[in-house]
């Protein structure tokens, strides 16, 4: 089933490239004949060539390390291809990356329903443009706070000592206001997860092991250890390491050890 979903995404990359230059077509081709015949190191460098890296090309790239056993660099296009997917990508990312997690753990990763909702929240957010939201955002902060005072709420059309139209107004006004409030929360936490995610440098452990360390330099003392396809905040870089907050704490990372999204 890879397989075949593998073949489907390089066939939607050179569809995207076909526009682009001729080499970019021609490695596109290269790395799904490599890629069926299972030379999946071939099929990699070949794309890793493409001069116009779109989600699709880094979405194989990612399948490439995946077949090759190196699952921090499958994570880590993964989320370099996330970054400018559309909402439906960004699931399917979701899920591909949830598969990698369990193969490193080893078994299944338990999550929580709450947890897999805000994963989902957090795709659908990121999956529509910041404009967008901004717009929405705008046009529900209005019928919020004047949904009160607009003739909409008060229709001349109506008698204005009729019961009916006190039954519409209110009416209006008891649906449209509570639902807009609603939806400018959401609209505000992904308003406040675009902020997030454009503030914060994310990284990938691209090595089977890593040093988390109190400072910067190998004559420090270690703090944790870090596994391969972990996902860190970069916060500070310092000469050669990177200063990240994981699971396990805060520390030093060399940064040939880290991939930066």
């Amino acid at each position: 089933m890879n397989k075949i979903a593998a073949v489907l995404s390089f066939f939607f990359a050179a569809v995207f490239l076909t526009a682009q230059p001729y080499t970019d077509l021609e490695l596109i081709k290269q790395a799904a004949s490599a890629f069926e015949q299972h030379r999946f190191d071939e099929a990699r460098d070949a794309l890793e060539n493409v001069a116009v890296k779109n989600t699709e090309v880094l979405t194989n790239i990612a399948m490439c390390y995946e077949e090759l056993k190196r699952p921090g660099n499958a994570v880590l296009n993964l989320l370099r291809a996330r970054q400018h997917a559309g909402i439906g990508q960004r699931l399917k990312i979701r899920l591909h990356l949830d598969r990698i997690a369990e193969k490193v753990a080893g078994r299944p990763v338990d999550a929580s329903p709450m947890t897999r909702i805000f994963d989902v929240f957090r795709d659908i957010a990121g999956g529509i443009s910041l404009l967008v939201l901004q717009l929405l955002f705008l046009l529900f902060w209005i019928l919020l706070f004047y949904s009160g005072r607009s003739p909409f709420f008060h229709p001349e059309w109506l008698p204005q000592q009729g019961k009916l139209y006190r039954r519409v107004s209110e009416g209006l006004k008891t649906v449209v206001r509570p639902l807009a409030g609603i939806v400018c929360i959401l609209l505000g936490a992904m308003l406040a997860h675009h902020w997030y995610e454009s503030s914060t440098t994310v990284g990938v452990v691209v090595k089977k092991r890593a040093q988390l360390l109190s400072g910067p330099s190998s004559s420090f003392h270690s703090v944790a250890s870090l596994r391969e396809a972990d996902v860190v905040a970069i916060g500070t870089t310092l000469e050669n390491y990177h200063k990240v907050q994981a699971q396990s704490g805060t520390g030093w990372v060399a940064d040939t050890s880290i991939g930066v999204v």
